[in-house]
């Protein structure tokens, strides 16, 4: 094996062009369900704008058919305006695991409690709704395992609703918020967003709270760990694969650890198969996390940079 340095793969990046590199199929048949992609993009050494450029253009020469979504790698360097001006230019939906992660989320506050002895019922949890489907349903799965909940949303008709739906379902009476402000944000050990562009107090979060981003862009949890590295903030879930889909050619087979987003294309929502979870682009066990972050002999400093 020879070595090539850095410089000159850089050197060549534009000449190596996007391709097909597998198919997937399900097991079951040999209809084809997806493609494997080969897209050198490299997001080191270019302007963000270049880096954006070049996603777009390797998809539009790629050519494909009967394509309507795509899952990316590094989509965690996307921000939401990345991304719908990629689903814009390429009129394909970016899969960004959404679905899955609202799907087993009280599987995680679930494991996160008892692995903690955390009494679940006893906790207040924040939901930040962005007024969709998604939120309603996550507050209403939610509002089955706790007694405390706050839900904060702009949308008063949305919320009026939802307020309605599991008082008559669960009847728990949901707390409505406006804003936050200093006293109140301190009170949450759970605190689930899915609305972007949002920004909190963080300063004012208690050390041992709990944050879930399951936004589109991920702003909060970028913004947060940039500037509180104690804080536990979860923005992914990973799960175990499974055998449902094969790969031809076989080299390029799946993962046995499958994030989010590509676990949504290939496998039925299983919540037993929650593996570990992605905090600051690293994944952990809950059990390794909650030892990093939620021990009294937490090894994690408390570093906030005020902005």
């Amino acid at each position: 094996m020879k070595y090539i340095p850095k410089k000159l793969i850089l050197g060549f990046h534009d000449l190596i062009k996007p391709r097909k590199i597998c198919d997937y199929y399900k097991n079951d048949s040999k209809e084809i369900i997806g493609y494997g992609l080969g897209i050198f993009v490299t997001y080191k050494d270019i302007s963000r704008e270049k880096y954006i450029e070049k996603i777009i253009d390797s998809i539009k020469n790629l050519k494909l058919e009967n394509v309507g979504t795509i899952c990316l790698d590094k989509l965690q360097l996307l921000n939401y305006e990345d991304i719908k001006r990629i689903e814009k230019e390429t009129n394909l939906k970016i899969v960004d695991g959404r679905k899955v992660n609202s799907s087993i989320i009280n599987r995680v506050i679930e494991k996160i409690c008892d692995i903690n002895n955390i009494p679940l019922l006893k906790q207040e949890l924040l939901i930040i709704s962005d007024g969709t489907d998604m939120s309603r349903n996550l507050i209403i799965d939610i509002s089955k395992k706790i007694n405390y909940l706050s839900v904060m949303e702009s949308n008063k008709d949305f919320l009026e609703k939802v307020e309605k739906e599991v008082l008559y379902s669960t009847g728990l009476s949901i707390c409505s918020i406006q804003n936050l402000n200093l006293k109140s944000i301190n009170k949450f050990k759970f605190i689930i967003n899915l609305k972007n562009n949002v920004k909190l107090d963080i300063g004012k979060i208690n050390k041992k709270t709990i944050i879930i981003d399951l936004s589109k862009g991920k702003e909060l949890s970028k913004y947060i760990v940039e500037r509180r590295k104690d804080l536990m903030v979860i923005d992914d879930f990973i799960l175990k694969g499974n055998n449902k889909v094969t790969t031809q050619p076989l080299e390029f087979k799946l993962p046995k650890e499958v994030p989010s987003p590509l676990y949504q294309l290939i496998g039925d929502i299983n919540e037993s198969n929650l593996f570990k979870i992605v905090i600051n682009n690293k994944s952990y066990t809950i059990k390794e996390a909650s030892d990093i972050y939620l021990k009294e002999k937490s090894s994690m400093s408390n570093f906030y940079v005020k902005t």
